[in-house]
């Protein structure tokens, strides 16, 4: 299984790891294509979440997005810090797009002159509102809906937008608000169900430092099953502090949705206290014995993937593992 070893990082205890290092906010073409985007995303959460000046706005504040791009960059560049390695090079975490920064919906007076040329995509349309968003920032209709279809009459036509500038949709809808014409207006929903959680990057700026914490979701045919998230503070000097992980066991880097069903995976080997097991079948019991042949420790049924062997002295152990299909069988080494 490739880059197991990189697993071991993650047993380091967070006491070596909680130093400030040093590192830089030098950004280029790669990173840019990496990160604009995330700092963009973090910078509206931030600004919905605690920036009441500014959340009505449609544009995104460029110092806001710089602030998070440089957080992201630092935790890049940083070197020599193994929880780094883990999110970065391990597991290539990027931020979830939950949300989109350039498509909206409105319900428009379906007596307005103006839907007749959007009915066609054709823009400009004639609504002053619409036409001021086409000539600044660009559109395109990308659905209309007259509700010629449905049973009972309805008052308003649906029109779906797509602007060519990624910007705070949240405020945008509130401006189209304005309009008397228009009598709803929202961004456009991403739909997904509650168990298909994604990787994420999330961000808070505090006095003198950004916290990110980036959040890894183990999944198996699109369903999230484990969650690990690390956590970074970046100064405004660019130095960069991993403060904790916590959360589910982070798994091997082979075992992913691609990985067979029946596929099961121990580690870390050596072990010195939690041992984890993934299978993707039903573990019945899971059973140690030592060099001679005796059982030492036996769990039957277990739930979860750690199992506690830091009782067990030092030494090499067999531990066998009963699925629904077939006994696994594997020598692990205690330290």
């Amino acid at each position: 299984m490739k880059h197991l070893l990189l697993s071991l990082l993650l047993a380091i205890p967070v006491v070596l790891l909680a130093q400030i290092v040093p590192s830089n906010c030098n950004s280029n073409a790669q990173l840019d294509s990496l990160y604009t985007g995330a700092s963009k995303r973090l910078a509206l959460r931030h600004i919905w979440n605690t920036d009441s000046v500014n959340r009505n706005e449609h544009i995104i504040h460029q110092t806001t997005i710089d602030t998070f791009m440089n957080a992201l960059v630092a935790v890049h560049n940083v070197q020599n810090m193994p929880a780094r390695d883990s999110v970065i090079d391990m597991y290539h975490v990027q931020i979830d797009h939950d949300f989109t920064m350039r498509r909206f919906v409105i319900d428009a007076d379906s007596s307005s002159s103006w839907l007749t040329p959007l009915r066609d995509s054709i823009l400009p349309c004639g609504s002053t509102t619409i036409d001021s968003i086409y000539n600044v920032f660009g559109l395109k209709v990308t659905y209309y809906d007259d509700y010629t279809w449905f049973t009972q009459p309805r008052n308003y036509h649906s029109v779906s937008f797509e602007t060519n500038t990624d910007l705070n949709i949240v405020g945008l809808c509130k401006e189209l608000l304005q309009d008397p014409a228009i009598f709803g207006a929202e961004m456009e929903t991403i739909i997904r169900i509650p168990e298909a959680s994604s990787d994420d990057i999330r961000g808070r700026v505090f006095a003198d430092h950004v916290e990110l914490t980036y959040r890894k979701c183990f999944k198996r045919s699109e369903m999230c099953l484990a969650i690990r998230s690390w956590v970074f503070k970046v100064y405004y000097d660019c130095s960069v502090e991993f403060i904790e992980s916590y959360g589910n066991p982070a798994w091997p880097v082979g075992v992913d949705e691609h990985t067979s069903l029946t596929d099961i995976q121990v580690y870390p080997n050596p072990v010195s206290s939690d041992l984890t097991i993934y299978s993707g079948e039903t573990i019945q019991s899971v059973s140690i014995y030592s060099s001679t042949g005796q059982l030492v420790k036996e769990f039957q049924n277990p739930s979860g993937y750690a199992y506690d062997v830091n009782e067990l002295p030092s030494g090499t152990y067999l531990i066998q593992i009963q699925t629904d299909s077939k006994d696994h069988i594997q020598r692990i080494v205690k330290l």
